[in-house]
C-alpha cells in the first residue's frame, strides 16, 4: 500500500491498557517576526532560506514548525508512545509538514493524538501507511551489515533506514563495479521486501573520524571550543568539546566528545584552551567508547577542575570560519531530544565553525580494521550539506536551542568540498542514556498509567474548564464512565 491519509480524534488520552496522564502539553514556538531586520534573523533561518531556495518568512515558519517538535522531542515521544509500531518520523521540508508512517488505525489514532499534544496543528502533519516497524528494518539492516561488512569495510557501500520508503538503503559508491552489484543483490535477497539500492556520488563510502585543529575561548566552559589530551605535543586542541553534562543521581560534572578523540585510555587527563592559549585543566575520562561496542563517545570527569563553574548550565559557541569571529559566544542549551530525517540542524567544530544542514539519514554505521584493533560504529545520522574538517571530531549538533548530537565523522571522499559535506553523529538521548547522565531535560509528555487496568468501550472525551486543568472521560466493559484528572502537576 502506498496511500496517505489523514485522522481526526482530536485531544485524546487512552488505549485499552491504560490512560494517558498529562504532563506538559502545549509546546509553542514563535517564528521570528517577518519585518525584522536581516542582523537580527537567525543562522537557521538564513541557511534553510539558503539551502532550500525559499523566502526568509518561509524558512521561519518551517523552522517554527520543526522548534515545536524539537523542543517536545516528538521522534523519542512518538517511539515510546507507538512502541513496537513505532515506524520513524521525518519532516518534508517541501510541504513543510512532519510526516509519520503508520500501521495500521490504532497507530495513527495514538501518532495523531501525539502530534497534538505537542501543539502541532492541522497542516503541520500527515501521516502515511507503511508496512514495516523501525525494529523489522533494523533487523534487517543489521542482517545486511553482517553479510556485507567487507564491503562497508571497503567503503563500497553505506547502509541506513529511511523512514520515507520504509526501507533499508544500501548506498554502493560511485565506480563500485559489477562484483559489488552481484554481492549487493544476492545480500538483498535475504531480506525481502525491505531494502533498496542507491547510487552514491562518492567513490568511497566510509565516513572518517575526523581530529585536530584548535579554537578557544576563556570559561566558563561552553561546547563547541577545542579540548586536548594534557602532555600532547601540539600546541593545539586535538578535537572539539560537545555538551555539558550531568550525572544521574551523583551530580558530577562532565564533558562529552567523541571517543575516538581519547582511543579507550581511562584515566587520561584533559585540557581546554582560553582566549590567550593558556591552558586550564578539564578533567579526566571516565569512560570511553571506540572498539567494537557500537559506540564513539567519551564521558570527561570536570568536576573540580579549572573549568567547573558554580552554575553548570549547557551552552554552545557559533562562529564564522571565514571572520574567525563570535557571532554567539553562549548559545542556551534547554532540553535534549531525538532527531528525524529532514530535521534542520546545525553544529560547531574547531575547524569549520558553525554551519547547518538537514538530516538526510538515520542508522549510519562504519567498520574500520586498524592492524590493532576493529572498530564498529552504529546507529549515526546523517546531518548533510554541512562543512566539517579535521578537528571538528565530538562538536556539538543542534537544532536552535535544543541538543542533537555529537559529532563522530565526515565523509572522507568529499574531504575536498568541506561545505558540501556530512557531519555522521551520535544523538546525544543515545549518548546520556549510555553514560548516566543528562545535557538537559527531556521534555514531559503524555504518559500511560496503568493502574485503572480493564478495557476501555469508547473513544476518550477531554474536557478543560480553565487553563491546567483537563478532564477525561471514557466508558469502561461494566458501561461505567471512567474519569482522570490533570492539574498541570504531571
Amino acid at each position: 500500500m502506498a496511500f496517505l491519509y489523514r485522522v481526526s480524534v482530536g485531544i485524546l488520552a487512552a488505549t485499552a491498557a491504560g490512560w494517558f496522564a498529562l504532563a506538559g502539553v502545549g509546546v509553542t514556538a514563535a517564528a521570528a517576526t517577518p519585518d525584522a531586520p536581516l542582523s537580527q534573523r537567525s543562522l537557521e533561518a538564513l541557511e534553510y532560506s539558503k539551502d532550500f531556495g525559499v523566502s526568509l518568512e518561509q524558512a521561519e515558519n518551517a523552522l517554527a514548525i520543526q522548534a515545536k517538535g524539537n523542543e517536545a522531542d516528538i521522534a523519542g515521544q512518538m517511539e515510546n508512545r507507538l512502541d513496537t509500531a513505532f515506524a520513524g518520523i521525518w519532516f518534508d521540508n517541501q510541504t513543510q509538514e512532519f510526516v509519520v508512517p503508520v500501521l495500521g488505525p490504532q497507530s495513527a489514532w495514538l501518532a495523531e493524538g501525539e502530534l497534538r499534544a505537542t501543539g502541532i496543528r492541522s497542516g503541520e502533519f500527515r501521516l502515511a501507511s507503511a508496512d514495516r516497524s523501525w525494529n523489522e528494518l533494523e533487523a534487517a539492516q543489521e542482517r545486511l551489515n553482517r553479510t556485507l561488512s567487507r564491503q562497508r569495510v571497503d567503503g563500497h557501500v553505506l547502509t541506513s533506514i529511511d523512514p520515507r520508503t520504509n526501507a533499508v538503503v544500501i548506498e554502493v559508491a560511485k565506480e563500485a563495479g559489477p562484483v559489488v552489484a552481484a554481492e549487493v543483490r544476492h545480500a538483498r535477497i535475504q531480506v525481502g521486501g525491505s531494502s533498496e539500492t542507491r547510487q552514491g556520488v562518492s567513490r568511497n563510502l566510509a565516513p572518517r573520524p575526523a581530529a585536530c585543529q584548535g579554537f578557544n575561548c576563556d570559561p566558563p566552559y561552553r561546547a563547541g571550543v577545542g579540548i586536548a589530551k594534557r602532555g600532547s605535543e601540539f600546541s593545539e586542541a586535538d578535537c572539539t568539546g560537545a555538551f555539558k553534562a550531568t550525572g544521574i543521581g551523583t551530580g558530577n560534572r562532565y564533558v562529552l566528545s567523541a571517543g575516538h578523540c581519547a582511543v579507550n585510555t581511562l584515566g587520561t587527563k584533559w585540557e581546554a584552551y582560553n582566549s590567550n592559549r593558556k591552558a586550564l585543566e578539564l578533567g579526566v575520562t571516565e569512560r570511553a567508547y571506540w572498539g567494537t561496542s557500537g559506540y564513539d563517545l567519551v564521558k570527561i570527569d570536570a568536576t573540580g577542575s579549572e573549568w567547573d563553574a558554580a552554575s553548570w548550565p549547557a551552552l554552545v559557541t557559533e562562529w564564522d570560519p571565514k571572520t574567525l569571529t563570535i557571532t554567539n559566544p553562549a548559545k542556551p542549551i534547554t532540553s535534549e531530544a531525538h532527531s528525524y530525517i529532514g530535521q534542520y540542524a546545525c553544529h560547531t567544530g574547531i575547524t569549520t565553525g558553525t554551519s547547518c544542514g538537514y538530516v538526510g539519514e538515520m542508522g549510519v554505521g562504519y567498520e574500520i580494521k586498524y592492524p590493532e584493533r576493529q572498530v564498529i560504529v552504529r546507529n549515526l545520522v546523517a546531518l548533510n550539506g554541512v562543512c566539517i574538517r579535521s578537528g571538528d571530531s565530538g562538536g556539538p549538533v543542534f537544532a536552535g536551542s535544543v541538543a542533537l548530537g555529537i559529532t563522530s565523522a565526515e565523509d572522507g571522499e568529499l574531504a575536498g568540498k568541506e561545505c558540501e559535506n556530512t557531519d555522521f553523529y551520535t544523538q546525544v538521548t543515545e549518548a546520556a542514556d549510555v553514560f548516566g547522565v543528562t545535557v538537559a531535560p527531556r521534555p514531559a509528555s503524555w504518559h500511560y498509567d496503568n493502574t485503572p487496568g480493564g478495557t476501555l468501550t469508547s473513544k476518550p472525551a477531554i474536557a478543560s474548564s480553565e487553563s491546567d486543568l483537563l478532564d477525561l472521560f471514557a466508558r469502561g466493559t461494566n458501561n461505567a464512565l471512567w474519569y482522570r484528572h490533570w492539574n498541570g502537576g504531571g
